[in-house]
């Protein structure tokens, strides 16, 4: 199978983990070390808790709503670090279950944690920002002052009476149109 996960790459993944890299530089340590680009994300998540036993999480309730809510994990990772996955067989089977056990806390497993839009339509929490910069700046984008102040409004040219409105039968942009 095509998306079938070779094991036999682990102790190489493993041993690059360990290392201390930047995200950039252990995806490419893994690319080179035969890891499918496709499939690097799910190395990282199966095998980073082997490297780094302190990422290890109980398969508890309460220990898995504190990472999903707080630590802002995906659920692929929280079935990894749990050891749901392996237990039950299968990453999917790992993730069902995870979710369970975060309803047995008393938490919405499909509540929102990321950043960015949310495709639920859920409205974003008071105060929380997009991410992006500039984004929760209220102050007006300031100028040089090389350029001084505004010209003023252009007209049409003619002079005297409707100097500042467009010939009739002229409408300009559709945003100027008057429709009547």
């Amino acid at each position: 199978m095509a998306n079938e996960i070779n094991t036999k790459l682990d102790p190489a993944v493993v041993k690059i983990l360990k290392q201390g890299l930047k995200p950039g530089d252990k995806i490419e340590a893994m690319v080179k070390a035969g890891v499918p680009r496709n499939q690097v994300a799910l190395f990282m998540y199966r095998l980073e808790h082997v490297a780094d036993p302190t990422l290890v999480i109980p398969a508890t309730p309460a220990s898995i709503k504190n990472a999903r809510l707080n630590d802002k994990l995906r659920f692929e990772r929280i079935a990894y670090r749990t050891g749901l996955a392996d237990k039950h067989g299968s990453l999917g089977a790992g993730i069902s279950k995870a979710k369970e056990l975060m309803k047995k806390a008393g938490a919405d497993p499909e509540a929102y944690v990321g950043r960015g839009r949310r495709f639920d339509g859920s409205k974003p929490v008071a105060g929380a920002t997009s991410g992006r910069r500039g984004s929760g700046n209220t102050k007006p984008a300031a100028t040089s002052g090389r350029r001084g102040a505004a010209a003023p409004a252009a007209t049409s040219g003619r002079r005297g009476a409707g100097a500042g409105k467009p010939a009739a039968g002229r409408r300009g942009t559709r945003a100027q149109a008057d429709p009547k």
